[in-house]
């Protein structure tokens, strides 16, 4: 039993089922000889290597969910500069359960200061405002889209406030007010975000959104100094990381 990774499946899957007067018959696997994959709308099986996994809430929960990633993203520009300075590998794991009341002295400061710039954000009221709206769910696929978009505003005023205070040894080349000027993007994020009121689940629109994501990583490169060892470790994983261990 060790050595072997059982997979259960339904019986209407493996048989199929009848055609009736308002729904048609489906041949089951068996009959084909096929496995059958689902849509994303369909995906929920940790086995087929994907766990839906949605978020939803009012304009509180997102708020605090823009500040957690905040805090997390300073608490991980602290950790890597540490590991560059004393040539240790940086941790494998984000500090996803750390809270602001754990932070001291210069840390603290700081961290008030990005939340600050972050809270006065029009931008980031924004996503707030049209995330929370209806309270509707927004999956995986879809805040990873607009998180990756964000990425590069938070990470530049983290850097900033981080240089103003002698936290770390490197500095963005752009300002925190607004980077690579991208407002006008996020503007039009966030009116479809209103829009489509949490309804981008089909593979048409993931597909869109992975080929965007793909475009303004390569945008968004030279935002950090390329001297800086590990340091894009910030910039092209740390969106998908937060989103996986703040599920775990």
């Amino acid at each position: 039993m060790e050595r072997h990774l059982y997979r259960f499946r339904t019986a209407e899957r493996l048989l199929g089922n009848e055609a009736t007067d308002i729904k048609k018959g489906l041949p089951g696997e068996l009959e084909n000889l096929e496995i059958y994959f689902a849509p994303p709308e369909q995906l929920n099986d940790p086995l087929e290597g994907y766990k839906e996994i949605y978020w939803a809430g009012d304009e509180i929960i997102w708020r605090n969910f823009f500040r957690h990633y905040l805090l997390v993203l300073a608490l991980r520009s602290w950790e890597l500069d540490e590991a560059v300075r004393l040539g240790t590998p940086l941790p494998k794991n984000l500090p996803i359960e750390q809270y602001p009341s754990n932070l001291r002295g210069a840390f603290q400061a700081g961290y008030q200061e990005m939340d600050a710039l972050i809270g006065g954000c029009d931008v980031i009221q924004g996503y707030v405002r049209a995330l929370s709206k209806n309270e509707a769910r927004h999956y995986r696929p879809e805040l990873s889209f607009y998180l990756a978009t964000l990425h590069t505003r938070l990470l530049s005023t983290v850097l900033l406030v981080n240089f103003k205070h002698g936290l770390s040894g490197v500095y963005p080349d752009q300002t925190s007010e607004d980077p690579l000027g991208d407002r006008d993007l996020h503007l039009q994020a966030i009116s479809n975000i209103e829009a489509q009121d949490g309804t981008l689940r089909d593979a048409g629109s993931y597909e869109k959104m992975a080929l965007l994501n793909a475009t303004y990583a390569i945008r968004t490169a030279h935002v950090m100094p390329g001297g800086h060892i590990g340091a894009r470790e910030l910039i092209t994983a740390f969106v998908s990381h937060y989103l996986i261990r703040s599920n775990d």
